[in-house]
């Protein structure tokens, strides 16, 4: 099982065969979560971490059956903001979005990118050519990892007008000293 932390989770556990009624315990759950006698875990994980979990059924007889997994706890996805950007029409973009946590596969979005840019749905890089002028466009970015937990951020892009080319001064001529 994967599940994220800080997030509330609850999982039923079940066993075949054995004379009713089963009663469940378990070793090694994640910080945060326990287990009722029907095998119903509930809690919200604390910490992230690779947990090796055992449950344990016994049925009216005493009988014991056991099941070991494990159980990983990784941290919510969050956008690493850039600085804000300032570009140039005309001037090729290629702009890396990083993150942190999240389970793969990851979906990027983003809405309010100067005219002329795209995000990379699978990869987060923002690539393009400026088309239009912008003073300070508030881009907004969107993460949603493989287990649907989101993660949101905006940050400002200003794309400039295209620089004027400096004029070639090819020095003086003549003259004497």
């Amino acid at each position: 099982l994967t599940d994220h932390a800080t997030v509330p989770v609850t999982e039923q556990f079940v066993a075949t065969g054995g004379a009713v009624p089963l009663t469940f315990t378990a070793t090694g759950l994640p910080t945060g979560l326990t287990m009722d006698s029907s095998g119903r875990v509930t809690g919200t994980p604390s910490q992230a971490g690779t947990f090796s979990v055992t449950i344990i059924a016994t049925d009216a007889r005493e009988l014991v059956g056991t099941a070991g997994f494990t159980w990983t706890i990784i941290a919510l996805p969050q956008i690493v903001l850039p600085i804000p950007q300032t570009s140039f029409v005309g001037v090729a973009v290629n702009l890396a979005i990083a993150k942190t946590g999240g389970a793969a596969p990851f979906t990027w979005s983003a809405a309010g990118l100067p005219a002329g840019l795209t995000i990379n749905p699978s990869t987060g890089v923002i690539s393009g050519t400026p088309t239009a002028a912008v003073a300070a466009a508030t881009v907004t970015l969107t993460l949603t990892d493989g287990l649907g937990a989101i993660a949101t951020g905006s940050f400002l892009w200003t794309v400039a007008p295209p620089t004027p080319p400096v004029p070639n001064n090819p020095g003086q001529q003549g003259g004497t000293v």
